[in-house]
């Protein structure tokens, strides 16, 4: 395995993301949110940065020499299925998600879409506010339903908990015009300090001449994650339908597997006699 590459610098890897990757609207930006850890145009995390656990961690097993493909190509851990190989195209991997949620009190009530792990603790009952198949509670106390498809809200919340997955796009619906008045709101969270925060104001993607006023899609993208929080208004007396478009995400299980393939590609090329990879195909046994 080659071992003598050497550490991208912060600007080469500000360039390659400006000049590879793309947003949803099609503006050059490679995270529009910062985390624990470092700012954005480093892409930390606490605990390590990006480049170094792509670079180090997921660097191909057979000692491929080439640069990393910031476009996402060759990353083992982004679970891009099919021919989508790459964050250029990720709105046609076709990962929808659907909420449908309905608010008969009279009065405008706060929801929490994404709670991070302040408000989702396996085991624990969820707190005021954090949506879930049907009845639930408002950040208020008040009584509302929900619905997810094509499963059930708690499988998309447990799945983002623990594979952070980026959205790139969601279109809002609902039975009240003045729904699209409300803005979704986006916050990072950490233990340590406060993180910036973001809004997304719907009714910036209407204008007077927008003939379906109940309806508007947002080219905006974000990450589902344990640190991420997302909470939004749902006005009284009304049922608003929420689809998120998804696109790449970080899913270990999925790089495992894949890293293990191509070590007993690797494995077998070298030593043709050695039948099977695992503990017992990787050490002689005496007898």
């Amino acid at each position: 395995m080659s071992t003598n590459r050497k550490p991208f610098s912060i600007q080469q890897l500000e360039d390659a993301a400006n000049n590879e990757l793309s947003s949803f609207d099609g503006t050059p930006q490679l995270y529009s949110n910062s985390y624990e850890g470092g700012d954005r145009s480093e892409a930390n995390y606490e605990g390590g940065n990006f480049s170094e656990v792509s670079y180090d961690g997921y660097d191909d097993f057979d000692g491929d020499d080439s640069t990393l493909d910031f476009i996402g190509k060759g990353f083992a851990s982004n679970n891009r299925a099919g021919i989508h190989a790459s964050f250029a195209n990720e709105i046609a991997e076709g990962r929808h998600y659907r909420m449908r949620i309905t608010n008969a009190n009279a009065t405008t009530q706060q929801i929490i879409l994404c709670p991070s792990y302040i408000n989702l603790l396996f085991g624990t009952p969820l707190p005021n506010g954090v949506i879930k198949e049907g009845a639930f509670l408002s950040v208020a106390g008040l009584n509302l339903t929900a619905a997810g498809d094509p499963t059930p809200i708690s499988n998309f919340l447990n799945f983002i908990h623990i594979v952070p997955t980026r959205c790139i796009g969601f279109k809002v619906t609902s039975t009240d015009a003045l729904q699209i008045e409300e803005s979704f709101k986006i916050k990072q969270m950490s233990p340590f300090r406060g993180l910036e925060d973001r809004s997304i104001v719907l009714a910036n993607y209407q204008d007077e001449n927008t003939f379906r006023d109940k309806v508007v899609t947002v080219s905006e993208n974000f990450q589902f994650d344990d640190q991420t929080e997302i909470r939004m208004n749902i006005v009284g007396n009304s049922t608003m339908t929420l689809t998120f478009y998804c696109g790449a995400m970080l899913n270990n299980s999925r790089g495992l597997f894949q890293k293990a393939q191509k070590a007993q590609s690797y494995i077998q090329g070298k030593s043709p006699n050695k039948k099977r990879f695992g503990f017992f195909g990787g050490i002689s046994r005496r007898r």
